[in-house]
């Protein structure tokens, strides 16, 4: 979260008139507004520069808490879902998963893994990357419709007409429509005599010739979600920094614009 607080305030206000003195704190709450909306497009920018490809939802993630005459504060901060009761700071979706770009360390553990964690498909411990065989949408990502599929496929979701409980068999399920998922963890080891990495993987059947005359069934791998240690984030999105530069250097410019549009209304009003 972003605070503005404007620097060398009391210089600007120190030589105005009366008339201009009634106009300060409206002036002020426009001024911190509009540096907070420059601090909002300045960090769109800039995650455009430091992502690849981000999503629509990455680059509205940010929010603006808009400054009054009796509140002369506005805020930045990501998109939250509530507040946390110890601090009365805003709790967001965005920012834990924005959190590893802006301070580095640890990524957070994510809602589909946690499923898969419940089911003992997903070891403690280990994250999920895509494999050499997962496709990925326009941004790069997993797409949420295979998302949704792996976790049906093993059963993950808690509602009714699903059993979560479903035993795995040597890391496998059953096949449906030409093609099946299998787990390679600490519990299944490796599947058949190929050593494979942990992960799962999806076997497809393939109509092969082997003879002149005939055909046979084989079947393909393809290495959809890969299980890793923790991956390990450097921080790349300058947050704070881009928030502190805009607000330093926005801020008088904007104070100044507002106050003159707010005199040449009292003058108009006769206020």
């Amino acid at each position: 979260m972003i605070i503005i607080n404007p620097k060398g305030f009391d210089d600007l206000i120190k030589d105005i008139d009366n008339l201009a003195l009634k106009q300060v704190p409206f002036a002020t709450a426009k001024a911190l507004t509009n540096t907070a909306q420059d601090i909002k497009a300045a960090q769109v920018e800039e995650m455009k520069r430091v992502f690849d490809r981000p999503t629509p939802f990455t680059l509205q993630s940010h929010y603006v808490k808009p400054a009054t005459k009796t509140d002369l504060v506005s805020m930045v901060y990501l998109k939250d879902t509530g507040y946390t009761a110890q601090s009365g700071a805003p709790r967001s979706k965005a920012e834990a998963y924005l959190g590893p770009e802006i301070y580095g360390g640890d990524r957070g553990l994510k809602n589909f893994e946690q499923m898969l964690r419940n089911i003992g498909v997903l070891p403690n411990g280990m994250f999920i990357v895509p494999g050499a065989g997962c496709p990925l949408d326009a941004y790069g990502n997993i797409p949420r419709t295979l998302i949704i599929q792996i976790l049906s496929y093993f059963k993950a979701f808690k509602t009714a007409g699903y059993d979560s409980n479903r035993t795995m068999t040597q890391g496998k399920y059953k096949e449906t429509k030409g093609h099946d998922y299998f787990v390679v963890n600490r519990v299944t080891g490796r599947f058949g005599r190929q050593h494979l990495k942990y992960g799962i993987y999806e076997r497809t059947k393939a109509l092969y010739r082997y003879t002149a005359s005939g055909y046979g069934y084989g079947s393909s791998l393809k290495p959809i979600f890969m299980f890793v240690r923790n991956p390990q984030y450097s921080k790349r999105y300058p947050f704070y920094e881009v928030g502190h530069k805009i607000a330093d250097t926005r801020f008088r410019e904007n104070f100044i614009k507002a106050m003159q549009e707010a005199l040449l209304s009292a003058r108009r009003t006769g206020y």
